[in-house]
């Protein structure tokens, strides 16, 4: 793996399946096996391997400032923001945005964050729709995906 710009993110996804990395202006899906064999006689020999399986460019943005995708339970969504100022609505399955909001902050939007299921497993399907975002020295947003093109 090599890369012309510098990381902005890299995480999980799809129940670690996969492994997602944004850089510059692009996303970038790997598929990846580990080869746990446990002989001392094969030890030397790794057939561990990645295979790049899809890349997404969004060319609205120049850098990819934030990055989210669930990893715990199999969701085809992905939630990228710019340094435009946007939130994309990624899907995964088809490889292209669903939907952009513009302007959504007053700065760029440095953090995103989903939903995360607590340990407890108390929580609702309508949960999985929401996220929250944040810029420096502007608010926390509260945003929902089933209202149309998501508001706050």
């Amino acid at each position: 793996m090599s890369f012309s710009q510098s990381l902005s993110h890299c995480q999980f996804y799809y129940v670690d399946k996969f492994i997602i990395i944004a850089s510059g202006n692009e996303i970038v899906l790997y598929s990846y096996h580990i080869d746990n064999i446990k002989s001392d006689l094969k030890r030397q020999i790794t057939n561990s391997k990645y295979k790049q399986i899809k890349t997404i460019k969004m060319s609205e943005f120049q850098n990819i400032s934030a990055f989210s995708a669930v990893n715990s339970f199999y969701s085809y969504i992905g939630l990228c923001c710019g340094s435009n100022k946007s939130i994309a609505v990624i899907d995964f399955n088809v490889g292209s945005v669903i939907t952009q909001k513009s302007n959504t902050h007053e700065r760029c939007i440095h953090t995103i964050e989903q939903f995360t299921e607590p340990n407890n497993g108390s929580s609702s399907d309508h949960q999985y729709n929401l996220f929250l975002t944040s810029a420096a020295s502007d608010c926390i947003k509260l945003w929902d995906l089933r209202t149309r093109e998501f508001s706050t």
